[in-house]
């Protein structure tokens, strides 16, 4: 007998061999297939949802979270740009437009350090709390400007990526939050990228208030 054609067969079957459940068992069984959720499973829901939402403001809202993305943010591109200048074999350049609080990044192709015709531009700003700057926090030996390095792409000052994982200057960033820069209480939102020029690789380094501490 081919029960897959006929449903009803199969749960004639089961009925013939377990008696059916009682009226209070069937009503609390169909009750619980329906949609929606019981009381108990919306008052964990709703704590649930309070608990993410504990954990998760702070770290939204907290302009010193927002300058630890955005250097961690710098760092993966420093080195992106770096193993792409590799892999494909020409220069990449990354100029830092400090007014606008944004980064240039252009595929300089044919290594003039000038976006031309059908090189690739790519604009990346920050966020809202961050900015170029390091507040109060005393100077590294990359130098104490915002941006230190020392070539320049369009007037801008830049680092440029060579097909030998080079970098063409020594120098590096400074990243900290619009309080930083007017409240001198939060100096430790001050961190740091530095570039080596011989080996291209970026470094992180966060101010804590006492002295500079790099980042593992």
């Amino acid at each position: 007998m081919d029960l897959s054609r006929s449903p009803g067969c199969l749960e004639n079957t089961v009925n013939h061999v377990r008696p059916n459940p009682a009226p209070t068992t069937r009503r609390f069984v169909e009750s619980r297939s329906t949609g929606g959720f019981t009381l108990i499973e919306a008052l964990v829901l709703t704590i649930a949802i309070g608990i993410l939402a504990v954990i998760a403001i702070p770290r939204i809202s907290n302009p010193s979270h927002s300058v630890d993305a955005a250097v961690q943010s710098l760092a993966i591109t420093l080195y992106a740009a770096q193993r792409e200048a590799v892999t494909h074999g020409h220069d990449i350049a990354i100029a830092f437009d400090q007014a606008q609080r944004r980064m240039l990044f252009l595929y300089d192709v044919n290594g003039n350090g000038v976006p031309d015709a059908g090189e690739r531009v790519r604009l990346v700003s920050l966020d809202d709390s961050v900015v170029f700057g390091r507040g109060i926090a005393p100077a590294r030996p990359m130098g104490g400007a915002a941006v230190t390095f020392g070539d320049t792409v369009g007037r801008l000052p830049a680092v440029i990526f060579h097909r030998d994982g080079r970098a063409s200057t020594t120098g590096g960033v400074y990243l900290t939050s619009a309080r930083a820069q007017a409240t001198a209480a939060y100096a430790s939102d001050s961190r740091a990228v530095e570039v080596a020029r011989a080996t291209g690789r970026a470094e992180c380094w966060r101010y804590t208030g006492d002295g500079w501490t790099k980042d593992r």
